[in-house]
């Protein structure tokens, strides 16, 4: 597990580092912030990523951002990407198939 989350970070951390416009609007400086789970329920496996800005004082989602789930070692392999919604949180349902180097 602590290789998903480890390139979820990365992958997040390059997105929202690199200039990605949370506000193409606005030019003030802003924090961002990306949580990540892991939850396996009864062998349903599934990632969630939740992606926030605080372009002033208050903690807003960022939605219809693209987040991009990884696993794998230095070859890290694409497991699929999906939209965050008006909450800021992204799902994606992994295939009972897919083997993770956590399980």
């Amino acid at each position: 597990m602590k290789k998903i989350i480890t390139y979820l970070l990365l992958s997040s951390s390059v997105l929202l580092s690199s200039g990605f416009p949370l506000f193409p609007q606005d030019n003030t400086a802003s924090s961002s912030s990306v949580t990540l789970k892991y939850i396996n329920n009864n062998g349903q496996k599934m990632l969630e990523s939740m992606l926030t800005c605080t372009p002033g004082e208050t903690e807003v989602p960022v939605q219809g951002a693209e987040v991009s789930f990884f696993t794998g070692g230095v070859n890290k392999i694409l497991l699929g990407r999906s939209l965050t919604d008006s909450a800021g949180v992204a799902r994606y349902t992994i295939p009972e198939d897919v083997r993770l180097a956590a399980d």
